[in-house]
């Protein structure tokens, strides 16, 4: 890359593969190199030595330049003055705790004259400060390890007026929207049942991601709960939220099947439940099946759905993977069965239309799709199966704290 001057000439030449295996540290600091970042005003401490590692790295090589500065409203105010004079764009990088409140305070001024500065956060708290400087918040899924947690998140947005939400692609993905809103027109007639089905595999095009970069997964009292049920799992979780309402009781199977000395995954699993809404049902089966070849660029997940109404049944065939070549929403009604026309059915697309739903919620009004209150009542419905796996008892999800 120092050779040719630019990733995007390294990659056009030739010099880089298409794919790598990467940390998310060296990630975002190639992401912003392509946004033309190559200087960095930093305070490294606790939650940035990764960072800061990946970063001494690309300074030998000539790719950055890093200034560590004493505080982080010196690091801001320097970063905008250098957009300002020059037109060159920086980052700034935080330590953990309150360098990150004052990065905050401090992009009150290039916020205000509408000059780009980027900011990189090392807080676990981030939510909470970002609120108090009056941001609005995208977060990751889950949205929390607690609905305690998520009740501090959402009571500091709401006392700030700024939204909060979770990025979750698979509520976005348009044969999922367009099911919604089949079910929503009363289509089907009211659903009684739904099916949700996960199974793992392996693509020879897919992401490769090293086991390492999973071992954090692997604790948890860090990600909150398994790779399957919890992590991945939220993913379906909140659709069948979106598609049927919260859960009135859950009940849980969770077994476990190793994938190195001393490492497990969280599968076989089985989930049921109980809606809120009369005489609703609901199955989630989970399988650690590596084994199984998947045509996919993406994870190798074959993940389905289907709901069943009184007057029909609907199949989302496809997320990640399109396992069974079926198209990838189908309605059956009437005796017949029919293709529902989708245009944007790649895995791509559906962080496309995720990244795009926030702005457009700011411009016009209203609440996100997967705003505070309702990442906590999907947060709560995953956290349900945990317990009902974890002490043999059904759940009631709002009651989880």
């Amino acid at each position: 890359m120092a050779a040719h001057g630019t990733l995007t000439r390294a990659i056009a030449a030739g010099a880089l593969p298409s794919n790598i295996d990467s940390t998310l540290s060296e990630l975002i600091v190639l992401g912003l190199l392509r946004q033309g970042v190559r200087t960095f005003f930093a305070v490294f401490g606790h939650g940035s030595t990764e960072i800061g590692e990946v970063l001494r790295v690309y300074q030998e090589s000539g790719l950055v330049n890093v200034l560590g500065v004493r505080n982080e409203i010196e690091a801001s105010h320097a970063a905008t003055a250098l957009n300002w004079v020059s037109g060159e764009p920086a980052a700034v990088i935080t330590s953990i705790g309150p360098g990150a409140m004052q990065a905050l305070a401090a992009s009150l001024v290039p916020a205000s004259d509408g000059i780009g500065v980027w900011y990189l956060m090392g807080d676990e708290t981030m939510t909470l400060q970002a609120a108090a400087a009056g941001k609005h918040i995208s977060v990751q899924k889950p949205m929390a390890l607690s609905a305690s947690e998520a009740d501090e998140m959402i009571a500091a947005t709401d006392n700030a007026g700024v939204v909060l939400w979770v990025y979750e692609n698979f509520v976005h993905y348009e044969p999922a929207r367009k099911a919604k809103a089949l079910l929503d027109a009363g289509e089907i007639g009211n659903p009684i049942m739904l099916r949700m089905h996960i199974n793992t595999g392996s693509s020879p095009k897919g992401w490769k991601i090293p086991l390492d970069a999973w071992v954090w997964r692997f604790n948890e009292n860090k990600s909150g709960g398994g790779e399957l049920v919890f992590d991945h799992g939220y993913h379906l979780f909140s659709l069948a939220y979106d598609l049927m309402g919260q859960a009135q009781r859950v009940s849980a199977w969770i077994g476990k099947t190793s994938v190195a000395p001393g490492f497990f995954i969280d599968a076989p699993a089985t989930i049921m439940f109980q809606f809120q809404r009369k005489g609703a049902y609901g199955v989630f089966d989970i399988a650690h099946t590596p084994d199984i070849v998947m045509d996919s660029k993406y994870y190798s997940d074959d993940d389905r759905v289907e709901v069943v109404g009184k007057k029909g049944i609907l199949f989302i065939n496809r997320n990640t993977t399109n396992a069974l070549g079926l198209p990838e929403l189908v309605l059956f009604k009437d005796g017949k069965t029919q293709t529902v026309p989708t245009e944007r059915v790649t895995w791509a697309n559906s962080f496309e239309d995720t990244t795009r739903h926030l702005p457009d919620v700011l411009g016009r009004g209203g609440n996100p799709k997967l705003d505070g209150q309702t990442g906590k009542a999907v947060l709560q419905m995953t956290l349900a199966a945990q317990i009902s796996a974890r002490e043999g008892r059904e759940v009631e999800p709002e009651t989880v704290p």
